[in-house]
């Protein structure tokens, strides 16, 4: 299917930075091969972070070309984006289709509310589907292209290219000797939000990544390794002296994309390395059992499809 003027709209938020990229990612390699174009009024809170969406508030995909007086937008367009205008009713109005079937049958909406697990757009919604309607509005989480992810990779990460703020920061995460000398082991301790979420399970103690950086030190015998060491919590650094160790204290978009740059990431099952595996094309340990033993191969660079946990 070619020349298509089909519009997607993306109308409910589905958690916060990781996910967000995520669940665009993969609405983004549908239309790429569906030839589509898509809105993201969801995507509003995070817009000045990526180069392809700082100056909108569409966060349109593909990006819109910038106006000659774009300039004289931005003040009205951070107001838009900071209050998130458009979400708010944009979403409201999906929440009224969803419960009206006359109005289901004009605006048609996807929604996941009744999937068991994650399925393909490419799957539900067939070409014919552009003959008779110009619209579709997407409401969910768990739409995944395990396919086309991979086949648009190379447009994906273009997209999401943060701004130079950000990769000049997460450039200062890597010492000069790091890069040079060392094998860069990123790791993300997660604690915080994951004390309730699933019950705390993935909530380890710091002690347990400890242990498994000491595995990870027995892996690479003939390797100087050094760690990255990201967190949502302050961490003492003390812990962790018998250890070559950078501790970040960035925001979690530069941490998101400094993880990207190491050679090798663990953590707990999470969007957020999930991610940084997929931009920076590194491999990737999600650890499910702290007990569980591993090796090299187990480090594998991570698709976007699963939903991590």
């Amino acid at each position: 299917m070619t020349g298509t003027t089909g519009k997607v709209y993306i109308v409910k938020r589905c958690g916060r930075l990781a996910n967000r990229i995520i669940l665009y990612a993969n609405i983004i390699a549908w239309a790429e091969e569906k030839k589509l174009k898509i809105t993201n009024f969801t995507f509003q809170s995070y817009a000045n972070l990526f180069e392809s969406t700082k100056l909108t508030c569409g966060s349109a995909y593909p990006p819109h070309e910038l106006g000659v007086l774009i300039k004289f937008s931005l003040p009205i367009i951070k107001i838009l984006n900071s209050i998130r205008f458009q979400y708010q009713c944009i979403n409201l109005f999906s929440k009224i289709v969803l419960k009206n079937n006359l109005l289901a049958s004009v605006f048609p909406i996807l929604s996941d509310r009744n999937f068991d697990g994650t399925r393909s757009l490419s799957e539900i919604i067939p070409d014919d589907h552009w003959f008779t309607r110009k619209t579709l509005f997407v409401s969910g989480w768990k739409f995944r292209e395990p396919i086309l992810t991979v086949k648009h990779g190379s447009k994906i990460r273009d997209f999401f290219k943060p701004i130079e703020k950000v990769r000049i920061q997460v450039e200062k995460s890597f010492p000069l000797r790091e890069k040079d000398k060392f094998l860069v082991v990123g790791v993300h301790i997660r604690k915080g939000d994951y004390s309730n979420w699933k019950g705390g399970m993935y909530d380890y103690p710091v002690c347990d990544y400890i242990t498994i950086m000491e595995k990870i030190l027995d892996l690479f015998p003939d390797n100087k390794l050094s760690f990255l060491i990201c967190s949502n919590v302050t961490l003492d650094e003390e812990i962790f002296n018998k250890f070559d160790i950078t501790i970040s204290h960035n925001s979690p978009i530069e941490d998101l994309y400094a993880l990207s740059m190491c050679d090798l990431i663990f953590g707990p099952p999470s969007t957020f390395t999930q991610w940084a595996s997929f931009y920076g094309e590194k491999p990737l340990l999600h650890i499910y059992n702290t007990e569980e033993e591993f090796n090299q191969n187990s480090f594998q660079v991570s698709g976007i499809s699963n939903i991590p946990g």
